[in-house]
């Protein structure tokens, strides 16, 4: 006969084994779902007074106060993507703000810094500086550490495709530009940066898919400036770009707000396409409303390791302005959430003037972003820590 104490130690051992294999089911189906988390900004842009007031010696520039306090929002992402609308000058002579932009390197340092990884460099000042501003944008981009897409060394850069991964997860970023304001390129020269073409467009993104890449982002440098919705012909790119199988689309150029929409797409990875009309101004010297300001648009890309299914997972954005003024430290340009009008203490430099203008900098926002079919949670970051 079996005594009541082995029972009790045969119930156990089974209750054991049972918990056990429990746990490892839970374990490996959490194991199963992966997650990068992406943050995209719009226009990232320097004006002549903003390198001025960055001056800190004759030839060396410190805008690393410009991003001081967003900085936490944009290193906390997987990756990080803007699109620098400036080239890049080793030449102080040539230093200048619009019509064309050249921009001192340690511009450059200041966005790593800040926790930028991808900068999108087709735009219409892409040849401000010639051929060689090309050259010295992309060089001085490499040099910092980050990576590029849009413009090109040779025909080899142009051709390579760029492939990212954070958590298992890979991404390829690809950026076109309606054109440039100055087609100063020879005819064998016009590769180094990418044009909208609808053919081309899809080729790349055939080309990509070929590789089994995870999600596609397309930035497309479109739109009419200061016009708070996109035009027929925006719309009508970025449904070829949808039909092509992108993932997500991010337009930039308008350099004010755009509504944020997603679409059922079963041509995408992800069987939906987020797309960003315009992110407006991240950091600009345009002082008039919505041009002052913009979002920090930030979306998760879940992946199941075991059907290899991906979607999307939350969708958010935290309405950024920028501030132009006096502070402590001298004339500064900084980056704030809209938000932080309601702890006016916090920051002495603010002006009343300052606080109504973030405040209607983040109605403004909110309003175009929850008009729309698409709503992205607007994500507090209050309070401060």
């Amino acid at each position: 006969m079996i005594n009541i104490a082995h029972m009790f130690l045969i119930l156990f051992s089974l209750y054991q084994q049972n918990a056990e294999e429990k746990n490892h089911s839970i374990k490996k189906s959490e194991d199963s779902v992966r997650t990068v988390n992406i943050s995209v900004v719009g226009d990232i842009m320097c004006h002549s007074t903003q390198f001025k007031w960055a001056q800190v010696d004759e030839d060396s520039f410190d805008f690393n106060p410009t991003y001081k306090i967003v900085k936490p929002f944009l290193s906390n992402s997987d990756f990080t993507i803007g699109n620098l609308e400036t080239v890049i000058s080793t030449n102080p002579k040539k230093y200048s703000g619009y019509p064309t932009f050249q921009t001192p390197a340690d511009f450059i340092g200041a966005l790593k810094n800040a926790g930028f990884d991808i900068l999108s460099t087709a735009n219409n000042h892409s040849t401000d500086g010639r051929k060689k501003g090309i050259i010295t944008t992309i060089e001085t981009v490499k040099e910092y550490g980050l990576n590029y897409a849009g413009s090109f060394l040779n025909t080899k850069d142009k051709d390579s495709i760029r492939i990212f991964s954070a958590n298992g997860i890979t991404f390829s970023v690809l950026s076109y530009t309606y054109g440039v304001n100055i087609m100063n390129l020879a005819k064998d020269e016009k590769f180094m940066i990418n044009l909208i073409d609808t053919v081309q467009i899809k080729m790349d993104i055939q080309k990509i898919k070929k590789e089994n890449v995870d999600f596609i982002l397309v930035y497309l440098h479109i739109g009419d400036e200061n016009h708070r919705l996109p035009n027929n012909y925006q719309k009508l790119i970025t449904e070829k770009v949808i039909s092509f199988g992108a993932d997500v689309i991010v337009c930039s150029s308008p350099h004010v707000l755009q509504p944020i929409d997603m679409v059922e797409n079963l041509k995408s990875n992800c069987d939906s396409t987020l797309i960003a009309y315009s992110l407006g101004n991240f950091v600009s010297n345009q002082r008039w409303r919505y041009s002052d300001s913009g979002v920090i648009l930030s979306f998760t890309i879940e992946k199941n390791t075991i059907t290899n299914k991906k979607n999307f997972g939350e969708v958010s954005y935290i309405p950024v302005w920028v501030f132009k003024g006096q502070t402590e430290e001298g004339n500064q340009y900084i980056v704030l959430p809209s938000e932080f009008y309601k702890i006016p203490d916090k920051y002495k430099y603010l002006t009343q003037n300052d606080l109504q203008l973030m405040r209607q900098s983040l109605e403004d926002s909110r309003k175009i972003l929850n008009k729309f079919s698409a709503r992205p949670k607007f994500k507090s970051v209050l309070p401060l820590n």
